[in-house]
């Protein structure tokens, strides 16, 4: 091994002891097992394909019947209709507004405002439902070397949760950016997803990944909601490498995509494993798939990096 090798994995190590346990203490919480009921009500079919505008896809929302994806490589956001048909682009390269520079997340609150969040700019700006510029946010905690933004929700008050993908303890936690501008930290070693109940205004929560109290990763996930900026935990997820990757919330039921598995699994809102909608090909080197939105048919859009293809999840 050469010295390079050497300092490469010394690097890694510190960074990975570096990270403290979590901080939410309920020791007691079962763990829930899941893939023991895989039904596989649901099939998946390619939606867009990678020549439709598409450039490294990212963050994906379904509203009021439109499309919409956010294209990282391009620095746009892309408007298609219901039946996938391009309809516009939104946005260019730089700063200003209107601007982006690696967009990565797309949200939208009760209102119909729509939250864009880049990490070459390092903000989230709003925008009317007419895509108006409204304002922006600074987020300090991106940084290029070692923090990346890995999801965001918007509840009915406008406060915006931005979640981390970090090595770096301090800032593996929640964000949450008021309306007047106030920043709030809360949790700790806080690496995961987050959705909205639109029915009751809750914010669900799925760690992408946990450490034990020596800091050693475990594979294990867990699912928490966040109440009045306090964020608890409801039940542990499997005991395996699960891998969370995007959620959302209807009908009081859970949908979690596993990019781990490539899973589509339910929970309801206790937390209760109840089926495995889908479940694909964990060896495919095809599926790449981070985000995820539903549609009023409860028909799932998944954003595919590696092939730029949005997918669709559809009942069999």
């Amino acid at each position: 091994m050469n010295n390079l090798a050497r300092l490469k994995i010394i690097t890694i190590s510190i960074l990975l002891l570096s990270l403290t346990s979590c901080s939410l203490k309920e020791d007691n919480l079962e763990t829930i097992k899941t893939g023991t009921n895989v039904t596989n009500r649901y099939d998946k079919k390619v939606f867009i394909e990678g020549n439709n505008h598409l450039d490294n896809p990212a963050g994906i929302l379904y509203t009021n019947s439109m499309l919409y994806v956010v294209n990282k490589g391009s620095d746009t956001i892309g408007q298609y209709d219901s039946n996938g048909t391009f309809l516009k682009e939104i946005g260019k390269t730089g700063n200003g507004e209107c601007e982006f520079i690696s967009p990565v997340l797309i949200v939208t609150d009760p209102e119909g405002n729509f939250y864009i969040a880049e990490e070459g700019n390092a903000r989230v700006q709003v925008f009317n439902k007419n895509f108006e510029y409204v304002k922006e946010y600074p987020i300090k905690q991106v940084d290029k070397f070692d923090c990346d933004l890995l999801d965001m929700e918007v509840d009915a008050d406008k406060n915006i949760y931005l979640s981390f993908r970090t090595l770096k303890s301090k800032k593996a936690r929640i964000l949450i950016i008021e309306e007047n501008g106030t920043n709030k930290l809360i949790g700790n070693d806080l690496n995961g997803i987050m959705g909205r109940d639109l029915q009751n205004d809750q914010i669900y929560y799925a760690q992408t990944y946990d450490y034990d109290k020596n800091s050693i990763y475990t594979g294990q996930s867990f699912l928490a909601k966040i109440t009045d900026k306090k964020i608890s935990k409801i039940e542990k997820l499997n005991s395996g490498h699960y891998g969370p990757s995007d959620l959302v919330v209807r009908d009081d039921i859970i949908y979690i995509f596993s990019c781990a598995t490539h899973q589509v699994e339910t929970f309801n809102l206790d937390g209760e494993y109840l089926e495995t909608l889908y479940k694909g090909d964990v060896y495919d080197p095809k599926l790449d798939f981070y985000y995820i939105t539903m549609n009023e048919d409860e028909e799932i859009y998944a954003s595919n990096q590696k092939d730029n293809e949005i997918y669709i999840f559809t009942k069999q």
